[in-house]
């Protein structure tokens, strides 16, 4: 049920968690088509309010379902003198999780219908041939469910993704905190598990959110993923960490406009993508912002003095330092900085690629228009000069 057979050293760690791909796609893959196929002739179209509230109700399911384990494990750590409404919202639980599965196909063909309608409309496709017959390539499908977490490394002598392995979504806490330990101690290497937004497995991984706007983002962003896969820009994904950050960080600003636009769609109101998530806007005058920019350039400098020690302990410090102002990261390493640095659009990210796209993208007559620009780099230099370019023309 693996990947691979050549597992490395930290592989040989993480194995009793390692998540296989290729099982996800024998076991998911086909169930997708199949209900394509059976639904495909169904007019759900007939009533559009419905369908639209419909889809609402799913995330207030999911919601409700989240309340219902939240007061599950309240009960289970704080009071055993009630068993009988113990046993009633456990029951009420798999209520809720039957309807959840049962309306899921339909709020994955929804979203997928949707992100499909705006690439279309946004030109996103190879040949006018597949436009005229309505079909979109790569095809928009999504799976969604608890995503798959992920084992981060970096060295401790300075901030750089080495190695990334999926894991099992269920791993608890002592498992994580076990892994991460033993990759410290045994390999002196830096290691974070982390929650990821989705993966662009094929159908794409969306994670089961009660947030709306959420979901719709991550589905977007892993679509777009499929979508470079065909272009230059996708296919050099790993050819070094600055066309990383650029993918990504493409596909965050996409994933952003499209679950917008669809949002509005749905909610008929406008909506700030930023404004559930802001970690700016979650503090007084503390600029989370600001400060991990800070603590960034400071630890690459210590780093670079060749003091390691001091460098971990400085993160230590300063992870304490942002919980007392409100902000809470689990940990705070070179993992943690090598990850969220592929993101240039992340706090931690010291990476001027974020402003340069944005740039790209307001020199752009549409957000079409921009992915194709950008799909067509292979390389930083590409990248660079297409910026140039357009900055130039903003300067005119």
């Amino acid at each position: 049920g693996r990947d691979s057979f050549n597992l490395t050293k930290v592989g040989d760690l993480a194995s009793p968690y390692i998540f296989s791909i290729l099982r996800w796609e024998v076991e998911n893959f086909p169930d997708k088509w199949l209900y394509k196929a059976k639904n495909r002739f169904t007019d759900r179209a007939a009533n559009q309010y419905a369908i639209s509230e419909d889809f609402k109700g799913y995330f207030l399911l999911v919601q409700s379902r989240d309340r219902i384990v939240h007061n599950i494990w309240q009960f289970s750590i704080y009071s055993d003198s009630y068993p009988e409404d113990l046993a009633l919202l456990r029951k009420e639980l798999i209520t809720i999780e039957n309807a959840i599965s049962e309306m899921r196909p339909f709020v994955e063909q929804t979203i997928e219908s949707h992100i499909k309608n705006i690439a279309m409309s946004e030109e996103l496709n190879d040949t006018w041939i597949l436009s005229a017959l309505n079909v979109q390539f790569p095809p928009v499908d999504i799976r969604m469910e608890n995503s798959p977490k992920l084992l981060v490394i970096s060295p401790r002598n300075h901030i750089e993704v080495q190695q990334t392995i999926l894991l099992d979504a269920n791993m608890d806490t002592g498992q994580i905190l076990a892994l991460e330990k033993a990759v410290y101690e045994d390999l002196n290497l830096s290691a974070l598990v982390v929650n990821i937004g989705g993966v662009a497995t094929y159908p794409a991984i969306v994670p089961i959110n009660p947030d709306m706007e959420q979901v719709l983002i991550a589905a977007a962003h892993e679509w777009l993923h499929h979508y470079l896969f065909f272009k230059p820009l996708g296919r050099k994904y790993w050819s070094d960490r600055e066309l990383t950050s650029v993918n990504e960080t493409l596909c965050n600003m996409f994933g952003a406009e499209v679950g917008t636009r669809i949002y509005e769609e749905f909610m008929g109101d406008n909506f700030d993508v930023h404004q559930g998530s802001s970690l700016e806007n979650l503090g007084s005058n503390f600029d989370f912002r600001r400060e991990m920019r800070r603590i960034r350039i400071k630890i690459e400098e210590i780093l670079k003095e060749g003091n390691i020690e001091l460098a971990e302990s400085r993160m230590v410090e300063e992870r304490k330092f942002l919980e007392e102002n409100g902000y809470y990261v689990r940990k705070l390493n070179q993992a943690y900085f090598a990850f969220n640095g592929t993101y240039a659009d992340h706090p931690s990210s010291i990476s001027p690629i974020a402003g340069q796209l944005t740039q790209i993208r307001e020199n752009s007559d549409s957000l079409g228009d921009f992915v194709r620009k950008v799909s067509r780099v292979s390389s930083h230099e590409e990248f660079l000069k297409l910026w140039e370019i357009n900055l130039k023309r903003i300067e005119n």
